[in-house]
């Protein structure tokens, strides 16, 4: 009664039916050592020279250096450094025979140690290297502090020297990140093998460039390194990468100068895959004079460490966050281009990566930070353009914990906003609010007592809306999150349908075939079997027009006949079902008669298999969620929550509407997944929305179709693996689960919605249309950005 109250207020309203630095410290802004203005320098480049390694005397102060025993080292002193006041220096920094897990710290020597981190290890034994631009003192000198006993070595690959005003040469700018070099899959270098390449004259580098700024990527053939230096000149004993070994996969960033011919050489001894990438350059002698590109240092200071702060907590698996650094003092944030920064992933739970780009633009298809396995504390310097404000975004593609450490800016315009992408990151209740919209939603959830609901929302193939409402879990208060997963049922009967159709297109089934002769080996039919099974077809399959009784429902309905054949908790597997559906007589003659039954998809998903020779969750992964950038889908089960998943009340074995449906239902219901995953898979339906087509128009135009059979009513029918509603103007398909409502629909508009919920309602078809065309009605106008690079 309070939900059909809820809705008459509708209608009265007139709307329509590890071991990284700081692990206990919090995170900080500019400390005092970039408070100071700060001065502006130029970058010049120096053929790398290992500067300290302290295995050896002979180079820098010999020795393992210890916790609470920093090494002082001094660039003023370097042999052929440039004259004039040193400002940073640009260094390649390397733990080597690290005892346990640890970090590094390099700073301005004579003032405090900040608490920030340049390089971190896991203490495996294997060499860290990363690189670092690290402010200096008055004098020209940086201090080096670790947290285990290591060895250290600094590798100078340049300096900032002081420089008012405008000038021509040694002034970095960005371009947009480039590939350059990737020998995969055929031309491995080495071992011992040298690759130079052409950076002069191309990717944005003018040929007059005095160095490059460039990601150098190697997927290792063995246990060694990397070294980068100008072509021509002799090779220096230093080392831009270590391998850990056969197939590791290390990255770091290098500021070399260009040598002979605009072009740089790397070499490598064990042997590897080499990968470049081209991010920026410094200019030369020949370049006009400006200020843009000149170097600020402001500190270093961490912007942002995820663990210790409660309003902007762990990076959200394929979801933007957006970041506002804090300018030094003297210089407002508008000022800069480009940000030096060091950004650490931690507490990973398995491998990936990060990308750090200007807000408000579009995100490259680049990486900054890789983590290659769980539990890694992985540190990577990067040049990274900003947006207005200093403001650049992080998109990681597996949730994490993201620290944030900035040496300094470099002058000149940000990026300008990109219309087309949304001003401001999602939270994890998703875009933007539209207050009338979720009135609607959250007036439905306290009316009807389900806990809680996401949403999402497509214009023209565009994400214009996400948000979730209410409580993942009322056990716990933990709050519904767009990155939430939900048992969407039966809408997996959408995906399975496409799958099937893809199959047909490319002509590994056809419509009018028979299933029997595929499936006898799975789900063998008995001697007494109704003789037409053996006529079934897919299309009859598709459209629930097989005959196949639909009562009593061996997934769902707890009936003395059910109990009989499997016992209280149902059908194990779908085969087990199929074979027990098969000793009853069919209902009609295929063809003839519509009636929903599980059992047809449960079938589909075993004649995919055949045909295919593969799970029927992998054909579907690759056929149909994939193509539509839809990667994190999964299985669920009856009585275990996995990962990211709303919790979904389910009665215990035994009680009505107990069983194993989610793990023998397959191809008919057994997803776990997203509104947004939903909205781009049914977008992907319809070959007039962008991105990739899973049906031809012809397809879709069948499986829309009004069959011949009876149907029911005039409103909504069932085609060909989906329903069609509104007299056949929409498509889409709904989903029942126990703890679980689900919804999708392809409005004739150019409006794709998906709603779902983790609680059990009467009558959810028409009540979850209501409820969205309420909702939907609020709003007159939906943005014109696109989400869909920002959320995941």
């Amino acid at each position: 009664r309070r939900l059909t109250a809820f809705l008459a207020v509708l209608a009265v309203l007139g709307l329509p039916g590890g071991g990284d630095r700081a692990a206990a410290q919090p995170a900080t802004s500019n400390p005092a050592a970039a408070r100071a203005t700060a001065t502006t320098a130029k970058f010049v480049a120096m053929t790398p020279r290992r500067i300290v390694d302290t295995r050896t005397a002979a180079i820098g102060p010999a020795g393992a250096r210890l916790p609470g025993s920093p090494l002082d080292v001094s660039i003023a002193t370097v042999p052929g450094r440039p004259s004039g006041t040193l400002v940073a220096a640009a260094v390649t920094i390397t733990m080597v025979d690290t005892l346990g897990p640890g970090y590094l710290t390099a700073w301005p020597s004579g003032s405090q140690q900040p608490e920030v981190s340049n390089v971190n290890t896991a203490g495996t034994g294997t060499p860290v290297p990363n690189f670092a631009i690290v402010p200096l003192s008055a004098d020209g000198r940086m201090s080096i502090a670790v947290s285990a006993p290591t060895n250290v070595l600094v590798d100078l690959a340049g300096v900032f020297v002081a420089s008012s005003g405008g000038t021509t040469a040694g002034r970095t700018i960005a371009v947009t990140p480039t590939r350059v070099l990737d020998t995969r899959p055929s031309a491995t270098v080495g071992p011992n093998g040298t690759v130079d390449v052409q950076l002069g004259g191309v990717a944005g580098v003018p040929p007059s460039a005095s160095a490059v700024a460039m990601t150098v990527t190697a997927v290792a053939r063995g246990s060694g390194y990397v070294s980068v230096w100008p072509t021509g000149a002799a090779r220096p004993e230093v080392s831009s990468l270590n391998l850990a070994g056969p197939d590791s996969t290390v990255a770091n960033l290098a500021l070399v100068p260009l040598g002979t011919g605009g072009k740089v050489s790397l070499f490598t001894d064990a042997g590897a895959d080499l990968i470049v990438d081209v991010v920026g350059y410094v200019t030369g002698t020949s370049a006009a004079s400006s200020t843009t590109g000149l170097f600020v240092p402001a500190g270093p200071s961490r912007q942002l460490d995820t663990r210790q702060s409660t309003d902007a907590p762990v990076l959200r698996a394929a979801t933007r966050r957006d970041l506002g650094l804090d300018a030094p003092s003297g210089y407002t944030a508008s000022q800069f281009a480009m940000a030096a920064a060091n950004l650490t992933v931690t507490g990973t739970s398995g491998g990936l990566y990060v990308t750090a780009y200007p807000a408000r633009t579009e995100r490259p298809g680049t990486s900054n930070v890789n983590a290659d396995g769980a539990g890694k504390s992985v540190a990577a310097f990067g040049l990274v353009p900003l947006g207005q404000n200093a403001t650049l975004s992080l998109w990681p593609s597996r949730r994490t914990d993201a620290i944030v450490d900035v040496a300094g800016f470099f002058l000149g315009a940000p990026a300008a906003a990109d219309p087309d992408v949304a001003p401001a990151a999602p939270t994890d209740q998703g875009s933007a609010p539209i207050a009338a919209f979720d009135q609607v939603i959250t007036g439905f959830l306290a009316l009807s007592g389900v806990p809680g609901a996401s949403v999402a929302v497509a214009e023209d193939g565009r994400i214009v809306y996400a948000r979730a409402y209410g409580l993942a879990d009322p056990a716990t208060g933990e709050a519904t999150r767009i990155e939430h997963r939900f048992r969407i049922a039966s809408i997996s009967k959408l995906m399975t349908g496409a799958a099937v159709h893809r199959l047909v297109a490319d002509g590994t089934l056809r419509l009018e075939q028979r299933v029997w002769p595929l499936l006898d080996a799975r789900v063998p039919l008995p001697a007494t079997v109704d003789a037409r099974y053996r006529t079934i077809t897919v299309r009859q399959l598709l459209g629930h027009t097989s005959g196949i009784p639909a009562t009593p429902d061996p997934f769902f309905d707890d009936t003395a006949e059910v109990r009989a054949a499997f016992g209280p908790p149902g059908p194990a597997t779908c085969p087990i079902a199929a074979a027990w559906t098969v000793t009853r007589p069919l209902t009609w003659d295929p063809g003839t008669r519509y009636s929903y039954a599980n059992v047809n998809f449960c079938l589909l998903g075993l004649v995919i298999e055949q045909v295919t020779g593969r799970p029927w969750s992998d054909v579907v992964r690759e056929l149909v969620q994939i193509p539509r950038g839809v990667t994190t889908m999964e299985l669920g089960e009856s009585y275990t929550r996995h990962p990211l998943e709303v919790a979904h009340p389910t009665p215990a074995i035994g009680e009505t509407g107990g069983g194993w449906f989610m793990e023998s239902i397959g191809a008919a219901g057994a997803w776990l997944g997203t509104p947004l995953d939903v909205v781009r898979v049914v977008d992907g339906l319809d070959p007039t929305k962008p991105g990739a087509d899973l049906l031809t128009a012809a397809q879709l135009a069948a499986a829309r179709a009004r069959p011949t059979t009876d149907r029911g009513d005039d409103l909504t029918w069932y085609g060909l693996g989906m329903l069609s509603y509104r007299r056949g103007t929409a498509f889409g398909h709904t989903g029942a689960l126990a703890g679980s409502r689900t919804m999708a629909v392809h409005e004739a508009d150019g409006i794709t919605w998906s709603i779902m919920l983790n609680a059990k309602i009467d009558d959810h078809q028409e009540v979850l249309m209501t409820l969205m065309d309420g909702a939907m009605s609020t709003v007159a106008n939906w943005p014109s950005y696109d989400l869909s690079a920002d959320l995941p």
